[in-house]
């Protein structure tokens, strides 16, 4: 029997009913009804036909019947008894026996040993209709027909197991005489252990019968069966359809024999399945037999047959046709002409669908409307359509296969920043027709069942792709995909985090080892669904050395840092910093020894999203501000507490827009204070927010990459935090992030997990004037190149005399600026935007080098993310 799927999917079912109907013999009318219920009240002498008052016996309902008459049965108020009918109804009005609603009337004789007494014979009646009853009781006869016509039995149950029949006390149905259009089908039959007879046995001179949709068990326990299922001799112009015969035990007979001239017999869509075990002593009979007389006009197709490989005395022969047996279609086929679309195969095979499904012919003369179960044909779009009428994908044997649906599940990838991958993860259909995948961005791919696309914006879009299956059906499945290049929406500055106030987390210094889960996602108007932050970390109060690692809540703790702190003294670093799935990200204080803490500030300027924003634009690192000569702001420097507008100019030279600015990346540098102090970056026209973006320390410079929103005038404004010191402000600007799009220059943000790329302490340090070459490619991340910039933070470290570090992209000449400053001893870290250069013979592409230095320093490099172009 074919296995049922079932899916909480996408479900495409498609059912037939177009097939040809069991009995052609109409309904009797509601108002004819007679009952039989054996109770007080009842009496075989009334008409019957009050329930309160029904008949006593089946005999007398049934001799009371006249056309159009509906003899109803009570439950378990019949048993032990039998009924000849002679009765006949008309093709317009039958006579019906059936049960009363609900009920399962069981007939038969209970007590006593009848021998071969039937529970129902038909002498001499035509149009009859029996539907819904078992057969109950010594006997295995339910049913002998002798001169009757257009007999309907349906629905019928053999209840063997709750009885024990005689051995062989007949088959169950026997058609005689000169009896015609018999009809049995939709029925369950299992015949009992102790030694099978024929379950249809079909005499010669009858005719016109038709034995379909049933399923029947046949088999023996005790002793060696040899009668065959369905046996005809001499009836002519069968129809056995979509029967399914079960064979088990120790049993030697055929499933279907046509003999003594049965001649016009069909037999199609039909799984039989011969003996499972054992033959007890002599030969095994071939599956299916036709004798030579029977041969002329009958016709075998689209049949299954099998015998299981069991250690049999003698094999099971596929056919016996003509007295000749063959074990394959091929050879059937080729001699006979029959069973071309025959199957010779386990019906029930351990791995993959039944050959029964999608496989019938559902024009087969006597094909019935509906299964066992009361189903109609249905289509497994995953099995191929072998079948034949319409629909061609009925399923052989007695129950139709249900419960097939066609699912996408739509899966997708990105293949690079906004290059995606879309495929169904489902199981494919068979014979698919067509596969067509929509982008969710105005464009559709027409194409297998994966396909790639490229986005000309970043986003999150919903990827629909809709199958063909090989009825011309459609469905379709949907996901979302978020491209993994983002956009950059300024925001702030605003201060998220300070330890030293309890915002954003406990009140307190942060100890060595401890971990912060920052929100990110979710905090005032930042959305959820965020790839990377944008802020500014500030470690102070330090009560030793020690180092911060940002990196998305959820994942391991990478081998990276983004701030290096000493005791004491405040310092600021900016940092991009992939967040997780949950919004958040974890700040890890690192101290030098258990006992080191510091408190932990966090200023955010912005956030990567799928949503469309500002695209990014790389530029060659240009001054753009410097006090002690006048560039960009007056001659002079910026007093205690004092501010310096300055207006964001793009070089002239660059292609790039000058249109759209909403924030820019500057490299912004104090030196010679007077005093300690802060610089915070924000728009001009705004309010100065509490936020930092680096702290000066007397007569040091110290400098800090910093992404700064613009105000609505193209200007952001510095301001100089210290009460009573001065200090002279440099800026260079790297890149900014505009809303105007120039395609081959607009470049999207590509998170990365954070990974350390480059670190001479497991080599060489670096010495007065030397260079490191390096490719921001590590652990997993692979990162495309050229227009590519990186997002690198650079770190020093054990450093033997005052210098600076440049990082500029390889081939290309060094730049005039530097990206950090340190002084002996120190370790400091600073973020750099450096774009791809041309690649060395290593396989690096950027390059960094150690200038005006007094002595040796080590190098370290971590990458947090790169942008590529759109």
């Amino acid at each position: 029997m074919p296995t049922r799927r079932s899916s909480t999917s996408l479900l495409l079912s498609i059912v037939c009913t177009a097939v040809l109907a069991p009995s052609a013999h109409a309904d009797a009318s509601p108002e004819n009804v007679t009952y039989v219920a054996t109770r007080t009240g009842c009496s075989d002498s009334g008409p019957g036909t009050d329930p309160t008052a029904p008949f006593c016996t089946l005999q007398a309902a049934v001799d009371a019947a006249a056309p159009g008459t509906t003899v109803e049965l009570a439950w378990n108020t019949v048993e032990n008894q039998i009924a000849t009918v002679t009765a006949s109804g008309t093709a317009e009005d039958p006579i019906t026996i059936r049960p009363a609603p609900g009920d399962t009337p069981v007939i038969g004789q209970i007590l006593g040993n009848p021998g071969t007494i039937p529970a129902l014979t038909f002498s001499g009646a035509n149009y009859v209709d029996v539907t819904g009853v078992t057969l109950g009781g010594v006997t295995t006869q339910f049913a002998q027909i002798e001169g009757s016509a257009h007999i309907d039995f349906d629905e019928i149950g053999f209840d063997w197991e709750s009885y024990e029949p005689n051995e062989d006390s007949g088959p169950f149905l026997e058609v005689a005489g000169t009896s015609s259009d018999v009809v049995l089908t939709r029925s369950t039959i299992t015949m009992p252990y102790q030694g099978s007879g024929t379950v249809v046995q079909l005499d010669s001179g009858t005719t016109g019968d038709v034995i379909a949709g049933n399923a029947i068990r046949q088999g023996s326990l005790e002793g060696s069966g040899t009668q065959a299922a369905i046996v005809a001799t001499g009836a002519t112009d069968t129809e056995i359809t979509s029967n399914t015969i079960d064979q088990y035990g120790p049993f030697c007979g055929s499933t279907i024999v046509l003999a003594e001239g049965s001649v016009g017999t069909t037999i199609e869509n039909n799984v039989l399945e011969g003996n499972e075990a054992s033959c007890d002593g002599g030969a095994a009979q071939a599956v299916l037999e036709v004798d030579p007389t029977s041969e002329s006009g009958s016709v075998a197709d689209y049949n299954l047959l099998y015998a299981p490989p069991q250690s049999l005395v003698s094999t099971f022969p596929a056919y016996e046709w003509g007295g000749v047996t063959y074990s394959t279609v091929s050879s059937f086929t080729a001699a006979t002409g029959q069973g071309s679309h025959d199957l010779v195969s386990n019906p029930d095979p351990s791995l993959g669908a039944s050959p029964t499904i999608n496989s019938a012919n559902s024009a087969a003369p006597g094909m019935p409307a509906t299964d066992l179960d009361g189903n109609g044909c249905s289509y497994d779009p995953y099995v191929p359509i072998t079948g034949a009428g319409s629909p061609a994908y009925c399923t052989r044997g007695a129950v139709q296969y249900q419960s097939a649906p066609l699912t996408v599940t739509v899966d997708t990838s990105p293949l690079s920043a906004l290059e995606a991958q879309a495929y169904d993860a489902a199981q494919a259909p068979a014979d698919p027709q067509g596969f067509s995948i929509d982008w969710g961005d105005g464009q559709t791919t027409d194409s297998a069942s994966s396909a790639t696309h490229y986005y000309a914006r970043p986003g999150l879009y919903t990827v629909t792709e809709t199958v063909t299956d090989q009825l011309g059906e459609k469905i379709s499945g949907s996901t979302s995909f978020s491209t993994r290049g983002t956009d950059f929406t300024p925001y702030g500055p605003t201060r998220i985090l300070d330890t030293r106030s309890g915002t954003g987390a406990s009140k307190g210094l942060v100890a060595s080892g401890s971990v912060i889960k920052l929100r990110v996602a979710g905090t005032g108007s930042i959305p959820a669904g965020i790839g990377a932050v944008v802020m500014n970390l500030t470690a102070v109060d330090g009560t030793g050395n020690g180092f911060i690692s940002a990196y998305p809540d959820g994942s391991a703790v990478p081998r990276v840092s983004n701030l290096n702190y000493g005791k004491a003294a405040p310092v600021a670093n900016e940092a991009f910093v992939p967040v997780g799935a949950d919004g958040y990200v974890d700040l890890l204080n690192s101290g030098a020894g258990p006992s080191v803490s510091v408190d932990l500030i966090a200023d955010v300027t912005g956030y990567f999203s799928a949503a469309q924003s500002s695209s990014f634009y790389s530029l060659d690192p240009t001054r753009i501000l410097d006090t002690r000569n006048g560039t960009g702001a007056a001659k002079a420097k910026v007093a205690p507490h004092g501010s310096i507008q300055l207006a964001i100019t793009i070089p002239a030279s660059s292609a790039a827009p000058k249109t759209g600015i909403t924030a820019v990346s500057l490299h912004v540098t104090a030196v010679d204070a007077t005093a300690n102090g802060f610089v915070t970056a924000y728009p001009d026209g705004q309010t100065r927010p509490t936020a930092s973006n680096l702290n000066d320390t007397t007569g040091a410079a110290v400098s800090n990459t910093v992404v700064v929103p613009v105000g609505a005038d193209g200007k952001v404004d510095l301001y100089n935090g210290s009460p009573t010191g001065s200090v002279d402000l440099i800026a260079d600007i790297t890149g900014y992030y505009s809303t105007t799009t120039v395609t081959g220059l607009a470049t999207v943000f590509v998170p990365v997990t954070p990974s350390r790329v480059a670190d001479t302490r497991t080599s060489k340090a670096m010495t007065p004037g030397s260079t490191v070459t390096f490719r921001p490619v590590g652990g997993h991340n692979t990162m495309p190149a050229p227009d590519t910039t990186y997002v690198v933070n650079l770190t020093v470290t054990a450093a033997t005399g005052n210098g600076l570090i440049t990082a500029w992209p390889h081939g290309e000449p060094t730049p005039n600026t530097s990206n950090l400053n340190y002084l002996r001893g120190q370790t400091v870290a600073n973020l750099a935007q450096i774009r791809s250069g041309s690649i060395d013979a290593s396989g690096n592409d950027v390059i960094a080098s150690n200038t005006e230095s007094g002595g040796t320093v080590e190098f370290i490099a971590d990458v947090f993310g790169y942008y590529t172009l759109e």
